[in-house]
């Protein structure tokens, strides 16, 4: 639950006649400077006391009914504002604080600049607004924000109820009763009410420019700047994890290698120098793997038993292999007629059979080489 204090600076004897405004030792002069004290809960506000702000050199730790409230907001009397009303055919409010500047430099005594205003739409005619514009001399708004400070009191927003309860009352006849306002809002009751509606939805808000309001924008600056810190921090924590990962990562895949070469090693003990295991080994099982398809193709049984059935006395077959798409075999024989009796037998089992290589022995005895292209389906 959030407390909210609203005050109520009001002119002094029941009119709107500031005789005195609110100084460090006397905080008013003004009759009834009072303070609605309003709670929050679940997006609405409830009334709880009222109380008047002390008329004597007083802290926060002197006013209980202060304890603890940290917004305030705050009503300025009617007199304490000046007013002009403007034609244009424009309502939008960053329009309006564009150009309200220039049309107020013609029709007000002192420098624009030195003023500080909010705008008011009264209603349209034809296509153009009628714009209400009520401002104050920035010194006297920042007097009375200076002598609410030892309060620790700073209003995150100032209007004027007085304002509010005229405009509710209706716009006929609006510039006469502003003129002469005896009368309107002074029961307490219409006051709170008027606070109340003020929290919501504000009349007016003179505290922009150099006087606005900064706790908003500080704290804004202050989350922006921890969660700025915390996006550094969590970055570095980031990079801090990945270069830890990575510093493993490579360990572990110097580990692997290492573990790879010395596996490499022990398989294939004949090959020296090997650069890349991974490539090497993926080469051998690409081998083996054309090995295995070859020796599904050729059965390898029936192979040699055909070469045992139709084989001529006289001749040695002292190796086979079998490859993928051909089966060499290595053999010895006496004469050249007995390798082509041999051809013409596996002729009916072999396909395209040739004798690929020739050559005498030291025994008087042929050497020769046989390739088929795989068996006869």
């Amino acid at each position: 639950m959030r407390r909210i204090g609203f005050i109520d600076l009001r002119s002094k004897g029941g009119g709107n006649h500031l005789e005195t405004l609110p100084s460090p030792e006397v905080l008013g002069g003004t009759e009834a400077s009072e303070v609605y004290i309003f709670k929050k809960a679940g997006g609405k506000y409830e009334f709880e006391q009222s109380i008047e702000l002390p008329q004597q050199p007083s802290y926060p730790s002197s006013i209980p009914s202060l304890a603890g409230i940290r917004e305030f907001y705050l009503s300025l009397p009617l007199k304490l504002l000046n007013f002009r009303i403007l034609n244009l055919p424009f309502s939008e409010p960053e329009k309006l604080r564009e150009i309200i500047p220039f049309e107020l430099d013609s029709l007000i005594m002192d420098r624009v600049e030195g003023v500080v205003f909010d705008a008011i739409v009264l209603g349209s005619s034809n296509g153009n607004f009628d714009i209400l514009v009520a401002y104050t001399n920035q010194e006297t708004l920042k007097g009375i924000l200076h002598r609410l400070a030892p309060l620790s009191i700073d209003p995150r927003l100032v209007t004027c109820l007085d304002l509010r309860l005229l405009i509710q009352s209706g716009v006929e006849d609006f510039a006469l009763r502003l003129l002469q306002p005896m009368g309107v809002g002074f029961h307490s009751e219409d006051r709170i009410h008027a606070a109340k509606q003020e929290l919501s939805t504000p009349t007016i808000n003179l505290r922009i420019g150099p006087l606005a309001y900064i706790k908003e924008a500080e704290k804004a600056e202050r989350a922006l700047r921890i969660t700025a810190i915390l996006s550094i921090f969590l970055g570095l924590l980031i990079n801090v994890d990945l270069v830890a990962k990575t510093v493993s990562a490579r360990k572990e895949s110097s580990s692997i290698r290492a573990e790879m070469r010395t596996q490499y090693a022990i398989l294939f003990p004949k090959e020296k120098n090997v650069s890349d295991e991974l490539y090497f080994l993926k080469s051998h099982m690409k081998g083996f793997q054309d090995q295995k398809e070859a020796l599904i193709d050729v059965d390898l049984l029936q192979l040699l038993m055909d070469l045992s059935e139709k084989n001529v006395l006289g001749v040695t077959f002292h190796e086979v292999s079998v490859d993928r798409a051909l089966i060499t075999m290595k053999g010895e024989t006496n004469s050249v007629n007995e390798i082509e009796k041999v051809k013409t037998n596996l002729g009916g089992s072999l396909q395209e059979i040739s004798i690929s290589e020739m050559k005498p022995s030291g025994a008087g005895r042929f050497l020769f080489t046989m390739v088929a292209k795989g068996r006869k389906r």
